[in-house]
Formats: structure tokens, C-alpha cells, sequence
């Protein structure tokens, strides 16, 4: 499978993007080296639990005095997360920015109780991460479905720690992964992850329920860090010499699905419903072009819906996933060879 560079999304994103081919970096980034070029750089001593302070970011040469502290990697993210404000031309204030004591301050966390700092919070957190884990490195390390143990390995050439990286990890794997680190209140999962049962709210609750339902799991160290991960899909590998035999055409085969699946349950599918879930689920991982990793995460999908869950049951409907999964393939691989031309 050939590795694609997903499209940056906001401006942090592209910034951190450009930065990364302007530069040609590649893990671990040398993140000393890159700010130096924006910014002057000091590292101090103070009590206070401010990790970073950014200075002069309307100025010529702007300056970044970093907390002195023993865990370097979390002292890497706070000046990629000070380098943020000093690029994003719209962040003009002096910030200071306290990174939390469980680790790196994750997307999404705010730490200033005003709506602009926040924002701006958020925004150099996400330059951050896309900076020391860049996004065409993870598609590298993990261009679909992957095996955690193997991939949480080849992540460490970041250099980032356990949160920050599997933060970033999780926001790239496709649907059906699940993390916990150690020290963290919460689980990571990669986008369009169900989680198949209910749970109090306790870390407790929730680990019981992964470990029950999760197809595989289990535990390592990373980063220095205990991780626990869970995966709910099955990998999954298409057929050809099956449909190639079969002879009907994709279309075909889903109207048989659906007319015995309406008679033996009474449910009211339409192929045009199959055929919009399968769009939608593809739409946001356009990325994805091998047939076997399409494959397994329309079956997860599919699963993982109970309005659909049924026709899993089909062998019809497994062949009709993996004439598609395959078609889809052939014609994502052809548009890139066209692209590269």
C-alpha cells in the first residue's frame, strides 16, 4: 500500500505541513533548530508552573523562554507549541502557557478562560503535534489498518511522549482502535471508533468494557508510559478469485442481498441506503486505497450499525463489500497514477 500525505485542514495545519516539506523533516524533528530560526530561545529557571512564554510576537525577532524541567520530551512539545504563536500571524499577545502535569496539553484542552485564548491554545497544540508527528510520517508508519504493538514501536522515532504521540496516532488510524495511557482521564480513539457498550464514566468501567468487546488488546510501554490498546476490527482480506467466479455485477449482487434480506425480516432497506453508507464512510478516509483495508473498515462499519448489522449475515453481502472494496481500490489507485503523471 502506497503511503498518501492527507490534505492539512486549518491553518495551523497547512503551516505545520509547509513547514515539514519546506524543511524536509522527518522524526524526531530537531525542534531547537527549527524555532531557532524564528525565534531567539531560553531556557530558565522559575517556580512558577508556566512551561513556556512567548514574547514580542509582533516583533522582529520574537522570543521563547522555556521552563527548565527534566522530561525534555514534554519540553519539545512546549516549544513547538511556542513556535506556533510566533508563525500564526494572527496570535499577536504575549502568551504563557502552562502544560498540564499529566503531559502535554492535548487538542482540545483549554487553559486560559477566555474564548481567544482558548482558541489560540488549541491552534498551537495542534501545530505542535503536526510538527514533531507529521502527518505524511504517520501515513508511512500506518496506511491503514495496522498492528498497534508494531506501529506504537515505529511511533517512538518521534520522540514525542505517550500522550502527545498516541493523540496524533489516534486522530490518523482508521476506524476501530482504542487507547488508554497512563496518567491520562480519558481514552483516545481514532475516528469513527463505536465503543459497544455503556459504561459509568470510571477508567475502571471503561477498561472492563474494551477488554470484554475488543477483538484484541493488550499492553505495553511506550515513551517511558504504560499504554493499553484495543482494537475492535477484524482484518480482513478480499476475495477476487470469488466475484471473479461469481460473474454478477456489484449492483446485482446488493439488489439479491437486499429482496431476501426484506423477505426473511421484513426490514426496509434500499440498495440507494447501502450504497450512501458506503459513501459516507469512505468520504472522510479518501486517503485508504488498498482493497483489504477498505474492506475491513466497511465491515467494521457495517457492524457497527444495527440498522445494518444484519446483512453481515449475507454471504451475498460479503461478496458485494468486496467487489466494491476492490473496485474502489482499483479506481482511488488509478486516480493518484494520473495525479503523479
Amino acid at each position: 500500500m502506497r503511503p498518501v500525505e492527507l490534505k492539512a485542514d486549518t491553518p495551523e495545519r497547512q503551516l505545520a505541513a509547509t513547514l515539514v516539506k519546506r524543511l524536509n523533516l522527518s522524526p524526531p524533528v530537531d525542534i531547537f533548530d527549527v524555532a531557532s530560526r524564528h525565534a531567539v530561545i531560553e531556557e530558565c529557571d522559575w517556580p512558577s508552573s508556566c512551561d513556556g512564554v512567548a514574547l514580542g510576537l509582533n516583533s522582529a525577532q520574537p522570543k521563547i523562554y522555556l521552563k527548565k524541567i527534566v522530561n525534555r520530551r514534554r519540553m519539545r512539545f512546549t516549544l513547538a507549541h511556542e513556535l506556533g504563536h510566533v508563525l500564526l500571524p494572527w496570535h499577536v499577545e504575549t502568551i504563557q502557557c502552562d502544560v498540564s502535569k499529566g503531559g502535554e496539553v492535548e487538542e482540545g484542552q483549554s487553559e486560559t478562560p477566555n474564548v481567544i485564548g482558548v482558541t489560540q491554545e488549541l491552534q498551537a497544540n495542534t501545530f505542535a503535534s503536526h510538527l514533531l508527528v507529521p502527518r505524511n510520517f504517520l501515513s508511512e508508519i500506518a496506511p491503514g489498518y495496522v498492528d498497534s504493538p508494531d506501529v506504537l514501536a515505529r511511533l517512538a522515532q518521534a520522540n514525542v511522549s505517550a500522550s502527545a504521540g498516541v493523540m496524533a496516532l489516534a486522530s490518523h488510524l482508521p476506524a476501530g482502535y482504542v487507547f488508554l495511557v497512563r496518567g491520562m482521564p480519558r481514552m483516545m480513539r481514532s475516528s469513527g471508533t463505536e465503543i459497544p457498550f455503556s459504561w459509568d464514566g470510571s477508567l475502571d468501567s471503561l477498561r472492563v468494557g474494551l477488554a470484554s468487546t475488543s477483538v484484541r488488546s493488550g499492553s505495553l510501554t511506550h515513551q517511558d508510559q504504560y499504554v493499553e490498546w484495543f482494537e475492535f476490527f477484524q482484518p480482513e482480506r478480499v476475495g477476487e478469485s470469488s466475484f471473479d467466479s461469481d460473474g454478477r455485477k456489484s449492483s446485482e449482487i446488493l439488489s439479491a442481498v437486499v429482496e431476501s434480506f426484506n423477505l426473511a425480516s421484513g426490514a426496509d432497506l434500499k440498495m440507494a441506503s447501502v450504497a450512501s453508507k458506503i459513501g459516507g464512510v469512505l468520504s472522510v478516509r479518501r486517503d485508504i486505497d488498498d482493497s483489504g483495508a477498505i474492506y475491513t473498515l466497511l465491515v467494521y462499519k457495517f457492524r457497527s450499525d444495527a440498522r445494518y448489522a444484519g446483512l453481515l449475515e449475507s454471504e451475498d453481502f460479503l461478496l458485494y463489500l468486496s467487489m466494491k472494496s476492490s473496485e474502489i481500490s482499483r479506481a482511488r489507485a488509478g486516480v493518484k497514477a494520473g495525479r503523479s503523471r
